[in-house]
């Protein structure tokens, strides 16, 4: 059986990563409820809740770490105290992007729960071609149609049912975060941690 590795990051690059965030985000954060277990053993009880940047940087300030591991079996979840952790898709979705020139003819789309996770993108429905744009990043890739699939991303293309239904599903709040996940991956957006 093959060991999985447990990453960390150290306490500069959270503070930093942290400090380009935008101003008002939403941080998740999973608080222990149980005071005899904690995070570094594995998820144990916990009750989620969104920390302002402030808060969140005051808790790393506050913890007698250097280094904060990822969560056993969870690396999505660095822990910061033993009954403090932080999700690291929260931290990487609310960084600051620069602004997107010449937007004109795109079509804005922004995640339900985080309007700073976003991304712009334009259907060419005849030339079965999907754009995307995000800041000064600007990537065109090919739609195929007829695929079995609702959407999904190779190298080269978008899979989809037809162009139509991907555009109103792009559209639909509660698809819109894959919409946005699928256009940065596109863009070769990458996570800070």
């Amino acid at each position: 059986m093959r060991e999985r590795k447990v990453g960390a990051t150290d306490r500069a690059a959270l503070i930093a990563a942290l400090k380009s965030c935008y101003p008002d985000a939403r941080i998740r954060v999973g608080i222990g409820s149980n005071e005899t277990i904690n995070f570094f053993a594995g998820l144990a009880s916990y009750r989620s809740a969104d920390y302002s940047v402030e808060d969140t940087l005051a808790a790393i300030c506050g913890s007698d770490l250097d280094v904060f591991p990822d969560m056993p079996d969870y690396q999505d979840r660095i822990v910061i105290t033993p009954q403090l952790y932080v999700l690291k898709a929260s931290i990487n979705e609310n960084q600051v992007m620069p602004a997107t020139p010449d937007k004109d003819g795109f079509e804005h789309c922004a995640c339900r729960t985080n309007p700073h996770y976003d991304i712009y993108y334009r259907f060419d429905h005849k030339g079965k071609q999907l754009t995307f744009a995000l800041g000064t990043k600007r990537r065109t890739v090919m739609v195929e149609e007829n695929t079995g699939w609702s959407w999904k991303l190779t190298r080269r293309s978008v899979l989809c049912m037809n162009s139509e239904k991907l555009e109103r599903d792009f559209q639909d709040v509660f698809w819109n975060p894959i919409a946005v996940r699928i256009g940065r991956k596109v863009l070769c957006i990458q996570t800070v941690i």
